[in-house]
């Protein structure tokens, strides 16, 4: 047991070196590092991959969970218990993917704290695992817990939360985890969310899977937060939404007739009312519109 404080201080530094240890981190020379992986090899404990391998560590805030009752786990989170987890705290967690470890190192949550009813925190992500995550849109995340529910033993990036709002945010590319967050970041985000579902239902306007009567509706749902039970699993609302509408047949009569959205309003498919404006200036489009339609 007398070599236990030793440990943690030869790992605690390592991970100031590497991601980040409870907010902080510091700079090392690749001779500091090589001695401190020594130093770990002869106490017997395993140097982290990451202080042999220097990483640009790229830094997301990311909420995490949030109090309230899950009879689905049979638990109940308070604010206090997530106060506990942030007590207990100490060495940076890994980040997995669908609660499996992997051979690969994609990052590490590095600090917590609770707002509110909010368990919220940083994550350090490899330059490799961030652009994955933006290119796949894989924001979501989920806790994993010790079995006695008294710590966090990693955090996964995955498909269906349970907690719906569960997520990284936008990133921080200075090397110094647990910065303040901006407010004005957030606001950003909801702002850029907010015109991608537009952006989305507009395209499904101009598509004809829905009537422009159902736009506003559709814009409701896709924004909705909340989760429901799917196939054995809780599935945001939006993302079902989205699914159903992106698969529904479309109606052609709306994608020729919508204005500005799908065309001019001519009656005609937007490529045939380009090829004859270009090549036939001088023609009635809705007249042939009527010519082109077939009869019934």
């Amino acid at each position: 047991m007398s070599d236990l404080p030793n440990h943690h201080q030869l790992l605690s530094r390592a991970a100031s070196w590497g991601p980040g240890y409870l907010g902080q981190t510091s700079a090392a020379s690749a001779a500091d590092r090589d001695a401190l992986a020594k130093e770990l090899a002869d106490a017997g404990l395993e140097p982290p991959a990451y202080l042999a391998n220097p990483v640009e560590w790229t830094y997301r805030d990311a909420k995490l969970f949030e109090a309230g009752d899950y009879p689905d786990k049979g638990l109940t989170v308070t604010a206090n218990q997530m106060a506990q987890w942030v007590e207990s705290f100490d060495l940076p967690v890994p980040i997995w993917i669908e609660h499996g470890k992997h051979p690969f190192e994609f990052g590490y949550l590095t600090a917590i704290r609770v707002e509110g009813n909010d368990l919220k925190g940083t994550v350090a992500l490899t330059p490799e695992a961030n652009a994955l995550v933006d290119k796949s849109k894989a924001h979501r995340l989920s806790i994993g817990l010790t079995p006695e529910l008294d710590a966090i033993r990693e955090v996964s990036v995955v498909r269906n939360p349970r907690v719906p709002g569960a997520r990284l945010f936008s990133k921080n590319t200075v090397a110094v985890p647990g910065c303040a967050w901006n407010e004005d970041v957030h606001e950003r985000l909801r702002q850029y969310e907010a015109r991608e579902t537009v952006r989305k239902v507009d395209a499904l306007v101009a598509e004809g899977r829905i009537v422009p009567a159902q736009r506003a509706a559709a814009l409701v749902l896709m924004t909705c937060q909340d989760s429901v039970t799917f196939d054995n699993a809780q599935v945001p609302v939006a993302q079902l939404v989205e699914s159903l509408l992106k698969n529904a047949k479309p109606h052609s009569l709306f994608t020729e007739t919508v204005p500005g959205i799908a065309g001019t309003g001519v009656g005609m498919e937007p490529d045939h009312e380009q090829y004859f404006r270009k090549n036939f200036p001088g023609l009635n489009l809705e007249e042939i519109a009527k010519r082109l339609r077939p009869t019934r």
